[in-house]
């Protein structure tokens, strides 16, 4: 069995079918992202990055470690996205006089 090679990073988590899956998947991502950081702030010369865990290959280009360090920013958001979705958030918004002497 070949990997399979993805266009973009989107492409490889969007066929990730379960939350689950795509939350591992952009852990996945995150950790390969850091890893050509540190890589990258050892040389000043980053070029491209690649996600190759032997199933999958993603290839991507980055113009600056700055350009990079934001890829890495938004895939964190969205890791924290798909991590609530399984939790969930409530908010319970309680009348001042239910406080006294507040």
């Amino acid at each position: 069995m070949s990997a399979v090679l993805y266009q973009s990073i989107g492409d490889y988590v969007d066929s990730c079918e379960t939350r689950e899956a795509k939350i591992e998947a952009i852990q996945t991502i995150i950790n390969k992202m850091l890893t050509a950081a540190a890589a990258g702030a050892d040389t000043a010369h980053l070029n491209e990055y690649w996600l190759n865990d032997g199933q999958v290959q993603v290839k991507n280009i980055y113009r600056s470690m700055d350009q990079l360090m934001k890829g890495i920013e938004t895939w964190e958001k969205l890791l924290n996205y798909y991590r609530q979705q399984g939790t969930g958030r409530v908010t319970r918004l309680v009348d001042s006089r239910n406080f006294p002497g507040c």
